[in-house]
This record gives structure tokens, sequence and C-alpha cells, in this order.
């Protein structure tokens, strides 16, 4: 594979420059260092963290950290979250860096709702502390068992599996593949980054991992009046394909209550005597190309959107029939994959 790769230490691997500069000419690009564990009851430093940190920054790896978590409620979550915050802040771990969450220790619960409660309240902890950027590390048993995918906060999963050819969960963004990488003799785990998310932005070439199915398009109340600004086909079903009722010419007012974006296009619902006809307002790349706004003297009303546990920005955008662009430009998104639930977003 071509994927950047990056690695992850503890207290059995090396703290010495020499290795991590050894790491970085076998093509390394990024380290995730273990910082602490546990939190409210047995707290554990990883003694070589400060020189691992160092020593790899000044080798010119991407320096991340993780915490081995061993909370029994949520409260204890926030409390191990609070502890890891306090430890990577001594050491001038920034907000710029990846927060990682080792999910795999013996005395964590078996109940997959409360599991993925603890990792929801160390994630959401970890926010309302200044860092945003935060993945869940476990193996593919677990991440299938164990811990609810579909309600986790954090949406970046790195999964070990190793001795077969995939993660074996369709959404890796990282997939920890060997605990035998050698490095000036030490073994090292070693892992694939399938985003970029890792390693600063790099893509791979190789096959991708499976892909995660389409969001389905859906209807949206839109009670909007527009005025035509070419003409405009008025069809008996939101498709291309559907057959034609009538061709609006420019100048036309036209009154809307629903829309959504499918088939490359946005269209729009017009209620009619005894039924309802459909137009196109615009190309899914430019969803108001053909019509404008017509503006009512009433004051607009400023619509919000909560993101969802699992929601990206294209989901939502189908969901609103609007453009991922102007969700972004509505609310000042500069990366449109830097959303979090609980959001609150215009428009």
């Amino acid at each position: 594979m071509s994927y950047p790769k990056f690695i992850d230490v503890a207290s059995y691997q090396p703290d010495t420059l020499a290795y991590f500069r050894a790491a970085k000419k076998s093509g390394i690009k990024a380290v995730i260092v273990k910082l602490t564990e546990g939190g409210t009851g047995t707290k554990y430093v990883n003694p070589k963290a400060t020189k691992q940190i160092k020593n790899a920054k000044a080798a010119g790896l991407i320096v991340h950290t993780y915490h081995f978590l061993r909370a029994t409620s949520d409260n204890d979550a926030r409390g191990e979250c609070r502890y890891y915050v306090q430890q990577a802040k001594a050491r001038g771990i920034g907000d710029d860096s990846i927060m990682a969450i080792d999910v795999e220790a013996g005395n964590l619960t078996h109940n997959k709702s409360k599991l993925t409660s603890y990792i929801n309240s160390f994630t959401d902890e970890l926010h309302k502390q200044g860092y945003p950027n935060i993945a869940i590390y476990s193996n593919t048993s677990w991440f299938t068992t164990r811990i609810d995918r579909s309600k986790t906060i954090a949406r970046s999963f790195w999964c070990a599996a190793y001795g077969v050819n995939q993660p074996g969960i369709d959404d890796a963004a990282a997939w920890q593949y060997s605990s035998n990488f050698r490095i000036n003799g030490s073994r090292t785990d070693v892992s694939y980054d399938f985003t970029g998310f890792y390693t600063g932005g790099a893509k791979g070439i190789a096959a991708k991992p499976q892909p995660k199915p389409k969001p389905r398009a859906q209807w949206v109340n839109n009670n909007v009046t527009y005025k035509l600004k070419t003409a405009v086909k008025l069809r008996k079903g939101a498709s291309t394909s559907s057959s034609v009722l009538t061709t609006l010419p420019a100048g036309s007012v036209v009154k809307t209550d629903r829309a959504i974006i499918q088939g490359g296009y946005r269209w729009v619902r017009q209620p009619r005597s005894g039924g309802y006809g459909y137009l196109v307002t615009g190309p899914a790349s430019n969803t108001l190309e053909y019509v404008t706004t017509v503006k009512n003297a009433a004051k607009p009303v400023t619509r919000v959107y909560t993101v969802r546990s699992g929601d990206n920005l294209s989901v939502i955008a189908k969901r609103l029939g609007v453009s991922t662009s102007y969700l972004q430009g509505k609310n000042g998104i500069k990366n449109a994959n830097m959303i979090f639930a609980g959001q609150k977003l215009k428009y």
C-alpha cells in the first residue's frame, strides 16, 4: 500500500533522538505517544513521554498523544480526560494535535451502550478543554461488538487488526496493521493513515477501504417564493425523466413548499390544484442558478440545524436541500470535515 504511515509508542519503545530519526528515515510521518492511563483512581504517566515527544518533534515528525481509558462511569471518563489534558498541556501539546482514546482495557464494561457513553463523555470533555481533533483506538472485535460507532461523537476510528488484508470495519480512518515494525531493532506498532488526518493531510494512492453507502436524499420544508430567471419545465415528478406538465416562462413567480437535492439538481415542489408540480432551481453546484428569491415583507427567519452524531456536512446539506458550499459560507466553516455533534448550523 502507498498510504502514509505513522507509529505509536509507549514506555516499551526508546525515547532517543536516534530512534525517531530512524523512524523518519524509514518513511514514518507521525507518532502517537502514550501519555496517560486512568486518572480518577490509578494515575499513570508514561515515564518516557516527555523525551519521546521532544525527540520526535526534533526529528521532524508530527506528534500526537493518546490516553488509555479505564473509566467505570461517565464522571470517571471526564475525570480521566481532565487529567490527560493537564499532562498534555504541561508538555506543550497544542489544540492542533490529535488526542486519541485507547479503548481496550480489561476492566471496561461489556455494556455497549454504557461504554459508548463513557467514550462520548471523554470526547465531550476534550471539546470543552479546547481539543477538537479526536480519535478512538480499538481493535476490530471491540469496534463491532463493544462500541456503538453510530453513536460516538468522535468519528475518526483507528483500528488494530494484524495478519489480515483490511481492518475489518468499513469506516476505519487508520489501520494499525502490525506490532512488529522494526526501528533500530525495536518492535513498534505501525499504522496506515487512510484519510490524512493523522499525518497532516497526505493522501494515499492505494485501493480505498470499503466505501460508505451514499446518504439518501430527503425532502425538507421550503416555504419560499421564487421568480424564474429563465424558462423552466414544470414536471410531474422530481426527475428529468418525468413527464412535463408545462414550461414556465422567465419571470414566472412560483410558490413552493418542499425542496430536495437529487440527480444533480435542486428540485422544489409547487402545490397545484389537485396535486403538485416539480421544477429545478439550479444544479447541485449552484442551487439557485435559475431563480431569484422573492422577498417577503416579513423579516426572514434564520433556521438552525443541530448536528447529530454521525453527520457530515454532505449528509446535512442533502437533508436540508442546500449545497455543502452554501452551509460552509453561511456558517464560516473553512474545513468541511471539522463539525461536531451539538454544533448549530444556520441555513
